[in-house]
């Protein structure tokens, strides 16, 4: 019995390791580097980065189309680590929110030395809201049934 449960346990952690592994070398980049070299960043007058459909479909899809605080549907995908601290636009790195929480939540983040770090929206500045959302996005990205939903969506 133990053979059949380490082989199912086997086959359903081959779409996670996929999906974890196309981290690809911008994740050799430290953080605080890609936050200010131009290199990891759009050229021209593109300020935010670019979510490719697929990727963007296989985000709505993992959270089944409602935001991962509020449970709204409709959702917007949002970089968990904002894009213009460094984060990267990777799966492991997006989350749906929908367009109220997305713009409270805007640019709030936390780096590994406890300084916060927020810029919110004229009429949405609602700091300790924005931390509560920040928590629910890191529990939704540390679920595994994400993974699977996502790995059977493609």
């Amino acid at each position: 019995m133990s053979s059949t449960f380490a082989g199912v346990l086997a086959l359903m952690s081959l779409p996670l390791l996929g999906l974890l592994a196309i981290g690809g070398p911008p994740m050799c980049v430290p953080r605080t580097w890609r936050a200010g070299f131009r290199r990891w960043r759009p050229r021209g007058n593109q300020r935010s980065a670019r979510i490719g459909t697929r990727l963007r479909r296989r985000v709505v899809l993992a959270c089944r189309n409602r935001c991962v605080y509020c449970h709204a549907r409709g959702v917007q995908v949002d970089h968990i680590v904002p894009w213009a601290a460094g984060g990267l636009t990777r799966f492991w790195n997006l989350a749906g929110l929908c367009g109220n929480c997305n713009k409270i939540k805007s640019d709030y983040f936390t780096d590994r030395h406890g300084r916060v770090r927020y810029r919110g929206f004229e009429g949405y500045d609602h700091r300790h809201t924005a931390a509560l959302i920040l928590a629910a996005e890191i529990r939704h990205r540390h679920n595994p049934l994400r993974y699977v939903r996502a790995a059977l969506a493609s």
